[in-house]
């Protein structure tokens, strides 16, 4: 899920092979994109919210132009980009033409994108001379997340990406390894950075999270919730909590001492996103059901169901709460 950078409109690229927008906070459809029978496992919108940009199970990256009127897409997809999916794609707002994506032949690659779509998508506008930047593939197996310090603001200055070998590396923004974090024995699944960058914490399938020092690159603990393989973690706004979600339950770690603060029980189904809202720490499961976990009282001061289970969930600047469903389904919309 993402949303516009004007906060009027998110898409989400579901597993029905569609991508589905959405006006906020109205939740107004605004149309499904097909995918031409494609998953697409990441997605991106440009600083401009003109472009929407998806990554590919065949090693492609395509661009879709948003023009006014929904109906009249321009969809390019550029191919050859990976031996296998592409799975991760964020942009740097820092320089907004650059596009940074991941997968399956554990690349991380750098491009630089015109700003405008040409009006053929035979023509894919990705100039001949910035082609793949000279970036090592540092990573020996499949990348399945990629995450970029200072997302809202303008001086982004590394990358981190982590996947199935096992380490998260971090990047600097002309494309060199900054830090290798090695520790994990499973499959990287999530990483968060802190908001002040001096640190990231990384969930992996090996059950464990792990806090790790960026100038040292050394890791500051290891938290251990109990259940199994873990897909989620969350980092609240100020850096005081780490939260993630193993099997049904959903843990809550103090960031400066790393002692578990609480351990919140009530879903019934797999813990599928977290994040933080003000004084909350917002859960979403296979249960079809939202929880509002106050992290001040530690009980749960709300619970929502919802029509399908929800893949994601974000708090808008209205407070409100959007659902985005795992499968089919529509947008849902919860005032806080």
């Amino acid at each position: 899920m993402a949303i516009a950078p004007d906060g009027q409109w998110l898409a989400v690229g579901g597993a029905d092979e569609y991508i589905r927008r959405w006006s906020l906070p109205e939740g107004k459809d605004l149309g499904a994109i097909a995918t031409d029978g494609e998953q697409l496992p990441g997605l991106a919108i440009t600083p401009d919210g003109q472009t929407i940009w998806v990554g590919g199970n065949h090693g492609e990256i395509r661009a879709i132009a948003l023009p006014p009127i929904p109906t009249a897409i321009t969809f390019t997809a550029i191919h050859g980009l990976c031996d296998g999916r592409v799975r991760a794609i964020v942009w740097d707002k820092s320089n907004g033409n650059e596009l940074w994506t991941g997968g399956d032949d554990g690349f991380v690659r750098r491009w630089q994108v015109m700003p405008k779509l040409p009006a053929s998508p035979a023509a894919p506008q990705v100039p001949a001379d910035s082609q793949v930047k000279p970036v090592n593939a540092w990573h020996t197996d499949n990348l399945w997340v990629m995450v970029i310090a200072r997302p809202h603001l303008p001086t982004s200055q590394w990358i981190a990406s982590g996947g199935t070998d096992q380490l998260v590396t971090l990047w600097s923004q002309d494309g060199q390894r900054l830090q290798q974090l090695h520790g994990h024995t499973g499959w990287i699944s999530a990483i968060r950075i802190a908001p002040d960058d001096t640190w990231l914490v990384s969930a992996s399938h090996d059950g464990t999270l792990r806090q790790w020092n960026i100038q040292t690159g050394k890791c500051l603990r290891t938290l251990t919730p109990e259940g199994g393989i873990l897909e989620t973690v969350a980092v609240d706004p100020a850096g005081h909590w780490i939260a993630t979600g193993c099997d049904r339950h959903v843990y809550l770690w103090n960031a400066h001492t790393g002692i578990l603060s609480a351990t919140f029980t009530g879903h019934t189904r797999a813990i599928t996103h977290l994040h933080f809202a003000q004084s909350y720490l917002i859960s979403s499961s296979l249960d079809s059901t939202v929880r509002w976990w106050n992290v001040e009282t530690l009980q749960c001061d709300r619970q929502i169901k919802t029509q399908v289970p929800a893949i994601a969930t974000q708090t808008l600047p209205s407070n409100q709460i959007i659902t985005a469903p795992a499968w089919g389904g529509h947008l849902e919309i919860f005032t806080s």
